[in-house]
């Protein structure tokens, strides 16, 4: 191996080369851009934590209406039942001839009416399983079958 050459001139410029070309001063720019990376990072992290939490409220909302809604619709069926059987009672007595037509007709408008409720509470939990489906990124194909969310 020779090692006599490694004093001479043109082998310093060699060796001096590359570290002339590294950044030395940039007066604060790199820190200026690792400081920004950091702050960009940060909002990305915070809009992503942001929007897993509304995701998460979303569907404890919707399992809550829908768990509420379960429990409106078993006392209303319970009711529907009763009033069914006040119908049946009433039917009877009138044939019986104890109670005039009009409380037959009275009974009538009760159940139609308990009936009504019954239909609007069985389609807000549907409605309410269509926003929970959706709350958990769910979606759904049409008939045509096209994707929708």
């Amino acid at each position: 191996m020779n090692l006599h050459g490694l004093t001479n001139w043109e082998n310093r410029v060699w060796s001096f080369g590359p570290s002339l070309s590294l950044p030395i001063f940039q007066g604060g720019k790199l820190t200026a851009q690792l400081a920004g990376a950091r702050a960009t990072y940060e909002e990305i992290a915070a809009n992503y934590r942001k929007t897993v939490l509304t995701a998460f409220r979303e569907v404890e909302d919707e399992l809550v209406d829908l768990h509420s809604l379960s429990r409106e619709a078993d006392a209303t069926e319970e009711t529907l039942q009763s009033v069914r059987e006040n119908v049946r009672l009433t039917e009877l007595q009138y044939r019986q001839g104890l109670t005039s037509y009009l409380e037959v007709i009275t009974a009538n408008q009760t159940l139609l009416n308990n009936q009504l409720a019954l239909a609007n509470v069985q389609n807000e939990r549907i409605a309410a399983t269509i926003l929970l489906v959706k709350a958990l990124g769910g979606g759904w194909k049409t008939a045509q079958g096209a994707g929708t969310r």
